[in-house]
């Protein structure tokens, strides 16, 4: 009884696929990829752009279904054409890795497409907000916006990432027995920043959980997760 899980519907898209030339995937959170290996046949199936955790988290997706997705891994500030549409991957930072946003130049005008980020100033691992891309798309003009943050109607500054591994660092320091930490297994920084702060007080790691054992071989095979053999 109840509802398994819910998956968007695609029905005003069915007779189109002719005009459909790429989806492009801001990042790898459950809410923006799951549904692609249930509707990418319908679809016609396109080639899918995105970063390359994303892209590493989309083909072990398909891989349930005994399918292989056409994955294009972009370039951040490369130009992508798609028919009549221009499209440039901005980097952002998120809960997770490699996460986008992405500004589509249209006939129209411009759209900027802002899904799930914050601005962390001091990410643990890889690269800050782009501003300077994200302020040179409000200088050239911007006929739609589509953003949402989970706490932005709240004014100031979310906290860095990077504090968190100085709080693992510190409760392994005095903590006598194990240490369990939980998190969404899409939360690459985090877990690296554990794991870090285990290698240095000489604790072994267990990752437990079937999507956390998944995500973290990922991420280990891609580069993304350091864990020394």
């Amino acid at each position: 009884m109840g509802v398994d899980f819910v998956i968007p519907d695609i029905d005003y898209l069915k007779d189109k696929t002719d005009k459909i030339r790429a989806i492009l995937l801001s990042h790898g959170h459950e809410d923006h990829i799951t549904a692609l290996p249930y509707h990418y046949d319908a679809l016609g199936k396109p080639p899918l752009y995105t970063s390359k955790l994303t892209g590493a988290f989309i083909q072990n997706k398909f891989k349930e279904f005994n399918k292989t997705p056409n994955v294009q891994i972009v370039e951040y500030g490369k130009q992508y054409q798609f028919g009549g549409f221009r499209t440039q991957f901005i980097n952002i930072t998120h809960s997770i890795p490699d996460a986008m946003h992405i500004l589509i130049n249209t006939p129209v005008g411009n759209f900027y497409h802002g899904p799930d980020y914050k601005f962390d100033l001091t990410p643990p691992y890889g690269k800050g907000p782009d501003f300077y891309a994200i302020t040179k798309a409000g200088h050239d003009g911007v006929l739609c916006l589509l953003s949402d943050s989970l706490g932005a109607e709240r004014e100031g500054l979310t906290l860095s990432e990077a504090i968190v591994g100085k709080t693992f660092e510190d409760e392994m320091r005095t903590c006598k027995g194990k240490f369990i930490m939980t998190t969404f297994s899409s939360n690459i920084s985090r877990i690296n920043q554990c794991v870090e702060a285990a290698i240095k007080f000489n604790r072994k790691i267990v990752f437990l959980g079937r999507s956390m054992k998944e995500n973290t071989d990922l991420a280990k095979d891609i580069g993304y997760l350091r864990i020394p053999q």
